[in-house]
Order: structure tokens, then sequence, then C-alpha cells
């Protein structure tokens, strides 16, 4: 009988790591050799079963390298085991960032900067690195393009994918800097693997989008279209990859970068017309082909860029957006980020063919959708919803008690989620905006769950909010408290 962590098996020690967390196995790493050798399975598991790089040959060759060849244990498993999340950067290297790159040393306080401009010495060196960093940055400009044009970023992909058994979770994520209020384990709040090294190449960490625009000015309009246009090239590269690849355990396929597919793809992949994107790299033979490995897709999240002119958002076709819906037929969770795009094509065909046949859950974020869209919606999938997520949605409607009683008559809702709905109407020719903030905003940042499953001698939650609808209609700035426990309430106004 063992009496001492030393004297337990390897199994048993790798199942007390799990409930530890990364720091404790690092700990209990480093008491000894046997405890060592025992626990690398935990060890790689915790630091790299989620994993996030970014389309360079360096972080790509990184994954392979990984994948295929670094082992661990007396076993020599393969590393690329532990991996089931890959999470990819949308990171690029568009020419127009070129103007960001300056001579100024890194991590430097204000003071510190004017005081190395007060150098005359330290001027030549900042010439010097600025130099040095503009020929790093159109060095991997050159190297993207060069990976996009002979589309050795899907051979690349592929090749590490093949050597990630275990993989089931495919994410593709705006670049963006670590935020420090962020959960610290989170893998979207990571660096890449290589985004340091391109740091300290070009001074500045390359991005996805553009942070503050400036509508008026065409050189962002410039970089934002290179970004998009980027964005899409990934994109397809990952879905070229997961074809080629032959992955079968996919389970969630999440695309968070805003991107559009609402451009030519050629018809097979021995086509030679110049596009964007190679036939090599995506086409509709493609597409039909992802049908088999998206069969076990069980989680879909689309976010498509949004489209403005002169600072007003306006519609950009999405008609593209079947692509996805015709080929994933066993999707139960589907996310869309309208992203304040004004086309809502995209709702009818979700709808068309009963696209997702098994959908329990469905939720719309930052766009406009109409009353008949929702009901449409709502309709269709009624026999399988269990969770609908209105997440800062412009829902236009008639009057905001009908969709409650909508909501009401879905025979298998157990969740709804809403936060800063904003309904419009129009009653006796005026139009009236009411938004619906998140309950105790002031307090917390939790959405409302509501469980419809009427509480012991309390009326159902919904039912009191019909009854008070009216009055929300003609006193806007109307507060709603709803009884049911744990006490919340709505807060109602412009």
């Amino acid at each position: 009988m063992a009496t001492t962590v030393l004297s337990l098996p390897e199994e048993l020690v790798d199942s007390v790591c799990q409930s530890l967390g990364k720091r404790d196995v690092v700990n209990l790493r480093a008491t000894c050799r046997e405890l060592k050798e025992k626990t690398y399975h935990q060890f790689a598991v915790k630091h790299f079963r989620e994993t996030k790089i970014m389309f360079t040959v360096d972080s790509l060759q990184s994954l392979i390298d990984f994948a295929t060849s670094a082992t661990f244990g007396a076993n020599k498993k393969l590393f690329g085991s532990c991996i089931r999340h890959l999470c990819i950067s949308a990171a690029s290297f568009p020419s127009q960032t070129l103007d960001k790159v300056n001579g100024l040393p890194l991590d430097k306080e204000k003071d510190d900067v004017y005081r190395f401009w007060k150098d005359a010495d330290a001027e030549k060196d900042m010439q010097r690195v600025k130099k040095q960093r503009r020929k790093a940055h159109a060095r991997l400009m050159h190297e993207q393009r060069t990976l996009r044009k002979q589309s050795k970023d899907v051979q690349l992909l592929a090749t590490a994918l093949s050597g990630l058994a275990a993989v089931d979770t495919i994410s593709i994520v705006p670049a963006q800097i670590p935020d420090a209020h962020i959960e610290y384990d989170s893998i979207y709040n990571k660096l890449p693997w290589g985004m340091e090294r391109v740091r300290q190449a070009i001074g500045f960490y390359p991005e996805s989008d553009i942070k503050t625009r400036s509508y008026w000015s065409s050189e962002a309009g410039n970089l934002e279209k290179a970004y998009h246009e980027n964005a899409a090239w990934i994109v397809c590269a990952t879905l070229s990859a997961i074809e080629r690849s032959g992955i079968k355990k996919l389970k969630t396929l999440e695309i968070l970068v805003p991107f559009s597919l609402d451009r030519n793809i050629p018809k097979n992949p021995a086509v030679t017309n110049k596009t964007l994107i190679p036939s090599r790299t995506i086409s509709d033979a493609h597409f039909e082909s992802l049908r088999h490995s998206f069969s076990t897709l069980k989680t879909l999240t689309i976010s498509v860029e949004e489209h403005y002119s002169r600072g007003q958002p306006r519609a950009k076709s999405l008609k593209w957006v079947h692509r996805f819906t015709d080929i994933c037929p066993n999707v139960e969770k589907f996310s869309f980020y309208a992203n304040n795009n004004e086309a809502t094509s995209v709702y009818s065909d979700i709808v068309k063919g009963l696209a997702f046949p098994h959908l329990r859950s469905l939720a719309l974020l930052r766009g406009p959708i109409t009353y008949e869209e929702l009901g449409q919606l709502l309709t269709t999938y009624s026999s399988t919803l269990e969770h609908i997520s209105l997440e800062k949605v412009t829902l236009r409607t008639k009057d905001w008690v009908q969709v409650l009683q909508m909501l009401k008559a879905l025979p298998h809702l157990k969740l709804l989620e809403l936060g800063k709905v904003m309904y419009v109407t129009q009653r006796e020719g005026i139009t009236y905006y009411w938004n619906t903030e998140r309950p105790l905003a002031a307090r917390n940042s939790y959405s409302l769950w509501y469980d419809p499953g009427a509480q012991p001698g309390q009326k159902d939650r919904l039912q009191i909010t019909h009854e008070a609808g009216p009055e929300m209609v003609t006193r806007l700035d109307k507060q709603i408290w709803l009884q049911t426990p744990p006490e919340i309430a709505i807060e109602t106004g412009w």
C-alpha cells in the first residue's frame, strides 16, 4: 500500500495534478527527479493545452516542430498530443503600418524618452535602429505575402494540424496587446508564439484592425482595407488547412476576427485567375470537402466585418455566410457577430432549409434584426432552442411586448440573456428608442439570466414583464422590478 506521494503510481500522481494549478505543478516537479518524471504529462497539458500562434514562418514552423518532434516523459510522448485548443492570431504587416516604425527604445517611460532625445549620439543610434526595424518589417511583410501567394501557409498549418490529434477547438482571433485587467490564464489574452521576437525586431506589436477610426482619412481607410483582406486570407488558409489535414475531432470553430468572403471564390483549385486569395488556398471545392471535417462541429461562431460610409454603418452582402451554414449540419450553438452590418440576409440563410436542425443555443451580437426575422428564427427552431442571447442588438419591432410573448411561447427555453438590447418602435408617428441595460449595471457586469420555470408561489418573470409592457412604452424611464429569487432590476431609459 502506498504511504507517500513518491510511492504512488504515475497514474494516481497524474490524477492528483489535475486539481493543481500551473505553478503548483511546477513547484511539485522541483522537489525531486522522481516526481518530475511522474508529472510530465500534467505539466505538458497545463502549459500547452491551449496554444496560440500567428501566420509567420517562424510561428508555424515552431508549431510543427513542437507537434511532431518534441517529446516528454519516459514514454517519449509527443507534446502535440496535449494541445486541445489552437488559437490563431490575425496579426499582419500591411505596408501602411511601416509609418509606425521608429527608433525609440522599448518599454521606456516618457521621461526616459525625453532624455534619450536630448542625447545627440543617441539620436544617431535611433536612426540606425529605425533603419533595422524597417528592414525587419519589410521582411515580415514580404514573408506573409509569399505565404499567401504560394499557399505555403496552408501547407505549414496542415502539417502541424496532422500532428495535433487531440485538437477539438480552433479559434481565429484579432491581434491584441495583453490586457492586465483580463484573466491571466485566458488564451485570448496571451501573445502568440514568436510575437515577442517580432516586437523586438520592429518595435511594436502588430495589429489586425484600427482601434480608433478616422473616417475622413484615406490612409486609415486603406489600412482598414488591408487588415480586412489579411483577415479573410487567414480565415481561408485556416479552413483549407483543416480540410487538408483531415482532423476528425473538431467540435468548436470560433472566427472572432471580423472578416468577409464577399468576393469571387473560384469553383475549384485548378482555376488560374488572379484573386486576392489563390484558388489553391480556397475554392468552392474546398468548402464542399470541409463538410466531412465539420460533421462533428457543435459550436460555430462567425464575426463579419463592419462596413461604414462616412462614419455610418451600411449594408454589405452577407450571402457568403451560407457557405458555412450549408456544411455544419450538427451545430448546436451558433453565435453571430453582425458588428453593425445592416445586411440581414444571414438570418434567412440560417432559417432556409433548417440549416442547423439540432440548434440549442443562439447568440446574436452587435447588429440589427427585425421583429419578423427574429420571429422566423424562433419559430423555425422552437422545437430545439434552449438558450437565446441578445447582446448589443437593435431590434426593430412594433411592440416589445410581442417579442416577450414570442419568447414566452418557446417550449424548451431554459436561459435567456438580454444585454443592452435597444428596440426601435413607432407609436402615433413618434419613434421611440428603448434600451435594456445590464441588470444592476452599477454593481456588477452580469447579464440577466432567465429561467422560465415558475417559482413557487410567484409569477413567471416574463409574465410580469408582459403585464408592465404598455407602461414601459409610454414611460421610457420607468424602472421595472422583477420579483424572482434573486431580485433583479432592469433599468430602462434612453
